[in-house]
């Protein structure tokens, strides 16, 4: 279940970035169920896309760049986010079923 909400997730961010031709393709997903950091990662490559954390508006709603390397003119543009709508629209999926694995867990336990 959590593979499937992290694959939703990751098909929904690509779907989000079809607007830009690098940040789909440099997305990458990791699903890890067990081990210290259990959870779902969806990155970018900063080689492939280096604007996709820029874009996804991590640093605010607008941002500045000079256009192609012109740096006497500089022009704003608004964030498009991608990942962060992705996530909104899995979050009761996710949390339902991370509820769900600490359930069994304390069930085999003996903790509930």
């Amino acid at each position: 279940m959590m593979r499937a909400a992290g694959q939703e997730m990751f098909s929904d961010a690509r779907g989000d970035a079809s607007w830009s031709s690098r940040i789909p393709g440099s997305l990458s997903l990791r699903v890890s169920l067990g081990g210290s950091r259990p959870g779902i990662a969806i990155r970018a490559s900063l080689k492939s896309a280096p604007h996709a954390r820029v874009y996804e508006g991590l640093l605010g709603d607008t941002f500045r760049h000079p256009l192609f390397g012109d740096r006497d003119h500089w022009y704003v543009e608004r964030a498009r986010p991608y990942l962060l709508p992705a996530v909104e629209r899995q979050t009761e999926e996710i949390v339902a079923e991370l509820t769900r694995i600490v359930d069994d867990v304390n069930a085999q336990a003996g903790l509930s």
